[in-house]
Order: C-alpha cells, then sequence, then structure tokens
C-alpha cells in the first residue's frame, strides 16, 4: 500500500486521502480498517512546502475587517437560543461595531455593514471579508464573484473588497479575530433577560472596548486613534442607515396590477401594466418606481396576501366600463383586504338572489375604500358576530352604532 499511495501521489500531490482510501478498496484489494490506512497515508504524504506569511498594518480610513458569528447564549430562566451577530472593525484604530442579526442571509450582511459604516461616520476605503456564501458566490471554473446585494452597495459607497485567505487568518496582522473577540470578552458569564437585554448590554460592552479598553495590539484606546481616522472616513460618508438602505430588485407589473416581492403582491397604477418596476427594498418598506411614478407600501414578506392601495383599486375600476367586470373587481378588492372581509363578503353573496349583492358590493366598496383596513375588518368582524351581512350594518358599525 505504501508504494501505491507513494505513486498516486506523485501523479497528484493534492489528492484527498478519501480518494486514495476508495482506490485502495476498489483497485488495489486493500482490506483493512479506514484508521489505518489514513495514518499510511499521511505518513507516506510529503510535507507542504512552507508558505510565505504576509501580515500588513492598515493606514487610517483604509481598511476595515466584518465577519459574521454564532453562538448559544444564555436567558432567564435556564433558557438557551442560538443568536447570530456581525462584527465590524476598523484596522487602524481597532474601533469596533457589533449587532445581532436575524440570520446571517445577504440582506441581513448589507444592512449590518451599514450600520457599521453609519456607527464610525463614514467609510474605509476597502472592506476585508471571510469566505461565507453571503459575500461570494461561486462560479464556473473555480471563480467566484460577490453576492448582487453586496456587490450593489460597494458600488454605492466606491470600495474595494478583499477576502481573506482561507485558513490563513494571520496574515490579517494584529486585528484580533472579531468574532472569537466577541465570544471571549463579551458572552462569559453572561445571563440576558430577552434579546432586548441583549442588545442593551451588548452596547455597553461596545462603549467599554472602544472608550476605555486599551487595545492589546495598539497599547491605545481605540477612541483616540479613532480621531486619526475621522478625517478620511468623514469624505466617504454614509447616507443611509441600516434600515434605509435600499436594496434593488428588479421586477415587472403583472397582469392585474400587481408586483409581487418575496412572495408578496403589491398594488401600483394599474395602468402601468406590463412596464418594468424597481423595486427599492428597504427594511420596512417598499417603494415601487415605474418610469416617473413611485408608490411605498409597508412590507410584508411572504403573506401571499395582495396589499392594495385604495387609489390603484379606483384605477383600475376606472378603466372598465361594463358593469359586471366593474362590480366583480370591487368584490376582488374587499376579499383581498383579509379574512373577515372575505367571510362577510361570502355570506352577503350567498344569502342574495341572482345578482341582487351587486349594488352591496358596490356601497361596501365605498365605505371600505374611505377608512383604513383595519377599521373595515373590525367592523365586518362585529357584523358577522351579529349575523347581520348588509351595507348598512357596516355603516353601523363604522359609526359606533349599535346593531
Amino acid at each position: 500500500m505504501r508504494e501505491r499511495i507513494a505513486e498516486a501521489l506523485t501523479g497528484d500531490p493534492s489528492l484527498p486521502t478519501g480518494a486514495l482510501f476508495t482506490r485502495a478498496r476498489q483497485e488495489w484489494g486493500y482490506q483493512g480498517r479506514r484508521s489505518a490506512f489514513y495514518a499510511l497515508a499521511k505518513s507516506v504524504r510529503p510535507a507542504a512546502a512552507p508558505a510565505l506569511m504576509t501580515r500588513f498594518e492598515g493606514l487610517p480610513g483604509e481598511y476595515a475587517q466584518f465577519d459574521f458569528g454564532q453562538a448559544v447564549v444564555s436567558f432567564a430562566g435556564g433558557r438557551k437560543e442560538r443568536v447570530h451577530f456581525f462584527a465590524g472593525r476598523l484596522k487602524f484604530s481597532r474601533y469596533m461595531h457589533a449587532r445581532r442579526t436575524p440570520d446571517e442571509r445577504s440582506e441581513s450582511l448589507v444592512r449590518a455593514v451599514v450600520d457599521c459604516l453609519h456607527t464610525w461616520q463614514g467609510s474605509p476605503s476597502q472592506w476585508v471579508f471571510d469566505n461565507p456564501t453571503t459575500v461570494w458566490v461561486r462560479l464556473a471554473n473555480d471563480r467566484r464573484e460577490l453576492h448582487a446585494d453586496l456587490r450593489q452597495l460597494v458600488a454605492d459607497m466606491n470600495v474595494c473588497v478583499e477576502p481573506c485567505t482561507p485558513r490563513m487568518a494571520n496574515q490579517k496582522g494584529a486585528v484580533e479575530n472579531l468574532v472569537k473577540f466577541v465570544k471571549r470578552n463579551f458572552l462569559p458569564g453572561r445571563v440576558f433577560a430577552d434579546v432586548d437585554d441583549f442588545d442593551r448590554q451588548l452596547a455597553q460592552w461596545l462603549h467599554y472596548v472602544n472608550q476605555e479598553r486599551v487595545c492589546d495590539a495598539t497599547k491605545e484606546i481605540p477612541a483616540t486613534r479613532l480621531a486619526q481616522e475621522a478625517e478620511r472616513l468623514a469624505k466617504r460618508p454614509v447616507p443611509w442607515t441600516a434600515a434605509t438602505y435600499p436594496l434593488r430588485v428588479i421586477s415587472t407589473v403583472g397582469p392585474t396590477g400587481l408586483v409581487t416581492v418575496h412572495g408578496t403582491p403589491y398594488s401600483v397604477n394599474p395602468r402601468k401594466l406590463g412596464a418594468p418596476a424597481t423595486v427599492l427594498v428597504r427594511q420596512t418598506t417598499m417603494e415601487f418606481q415605474i418610469g416617473d411614478e413611485s408608490v411605498t407600501h409597508p412590507r410584508d414578506d411572504g403573506s401571499r396576501q395582495p396589499h392594495r392601495k385604495a387609489e390603484h383599486s379606483l384605477a383600475e375600476v376606472a378603466m372598465v366600463t361594463e358593469g359586471r367586470k366593474r362590480t366583480y373587481i370591487k368584490r376582488e378588492y374587499l376579499l383581498n383586504l383579509g379574512p373577515a372581509a372575505r367571510t362577510f363578503i361570502d355570506q352577503v353573496v350567498t344569502q342574495q338572489i341572482g345578482h341582487a349583492w351587486y349594488p352591496i358590493i358596490h356601497r361596501l366598496y365605498d365605505l371600505a375604500t374611505a377608512v383604513p383596513a383595519t377599521v373595515f375588518l373590525a367592523a365586518c368582524e362585529s357584523c358577522h358576530r351579529q349575523q347581520r351581512y348588509t351595507a348598512h350594518a357596516i355603516q353601523a358599525a363604522l359609526n359606533g352604532e349599535a346593531a
């Protein structure tokens, strides 16, 4: 086996031991244990030639290092929960920022980076990341490129991004490993009442490590050295907060006047059917830009429930001249308001003979578009409890009158 292993490694020194073991079993007649074969292969494999290690230090405002981390933390009552966090650090001053994140997806990454830059009041010219898939997307021929969401932010800030060399963390110089630093200096011995308490204690700890603690690498307090970076950082201002930075999604206005983003349809001007739409996805809102028009909806990922604005429904009705279509469009608007409206409309339609429900739908539509959707839905629930399925009953409920 030793000679066969040596011969195989001479042809391909990078051949994995697992591939050698498979070949030994299938072609060389090896019948021994896996552990024994791995030990033998290790003794035969030539030692790798030492690589030159290049350590570097940053200039003021030049480098920032970012990374995701996660840890199981303790909460009051003995509950334990896995928490994700994101950390960033300026290389020159060692001034750092960290925040809890819901996950380690690309949007969380981008918003966390913006939060760091906003805290530092500017951006360094180069960003250094580790190698997660939320940063780098692998292409054919072992090539890779930045994730589209991060690539957008990089273009907006006009910065250069560098990856860490795999398994060569020491090349990052004297900057302490961000994730280990948080885990070893912030988390040990702490119990949190809830996630809000986690955020509060994290903010207190960040104040200590930035404003009071002397950094082991520089022998200075990070806030003191940050003053030397402030002028260069200010030349790259950050015009957004983590919540207001807009991720861009390109979509199209569908045949029903809706644009679907992240699993939820949103209404736009129905006269723009088929037009391309640029969607600015912020943390709590969706802004739809279609030509020179713009409309904003509250963000509601994955609900699949259409979000319609009254003015869009009115415009859609105005585009339809035939009475039956007009009535059904108004009914569709009411049905999409929510389960309470759907239950109420179902009773209205089934209790009427023929098309006698047409005028009721028109009246209900007028009432629904005159008040917030939540108010109309509450009226529907009240009338359903009273088994009263008329437009007059809804009017009375909206007016706060007794049934």
